[in-house]
């Protein structure tokens, strides 16, 4: 068993940018809830709050670029983006500082959510098919190594 290691640095604990960013994605939630009275958020109150629609951009309402990234449709939604981001923010901040780590977070965010604002619906969170740009530009922006370089 001498060829199996564990690469334990991979995963690093979330340092105070990330708890920072943790938290604000989890308050943002806390109060769409407190003002929606449901775990999963009514599509309605998601567009008033920040969602990304198609015309946004051509309405010059830029500032969805970010609030959409705050925003998650559920439980699972907001559970799932935290755990990457827990997982991953900690091992890019440890690398790149805290101020690099938030201007990389907010430019990933900008970049995934800009990626393709001509779809027909309306977006939340910072994920989705178009928006892994945004989780992987945060994972890998600044990051020279590979996860098939880490032995598992």
């Amino acid at each position: 068993m001498s060829g199996f290691q564990i690469n334990r640095r991979f995963f690093e604990s979330p340092h105070p940018a990330a708890y920072f960013l943790l938290c604000a994605n989890i308050v943002v939630y806390g109060l769409c809830v407190s003002q929606s009275g449901l775990s999963t958020i009514p599509g309605m109150l998601l567009f008033r709050n920040g969602a990304m629609y198609a015309e946004a951009i051509q309405r010059e309402e830029y500032w969805r670029l970010v609030a959409s990234g705050f925003l998650h449709a559920n439980l699972f939604h907001l559970a799932t983006n935290m755990i990457c981001l827990a997982l991953w923010g900690g091992h890019l901040e440890k690398r790149v500082g805290p101020s690099y780590f938030v201007v990389i977070y907010f430019i990933a965010l900008v970049a995934g959510e800009g990626s393709d604002w001509s779809e027909a619906s309306c977006n939340v969170g910072s994920d989705g098919d178009r928006r892994t740009t945004t989780h992987f530009g945060k994972m890998w922006f600044g990051v020279d190594e590979s996860p098939r370089d880490h032995a598992i």
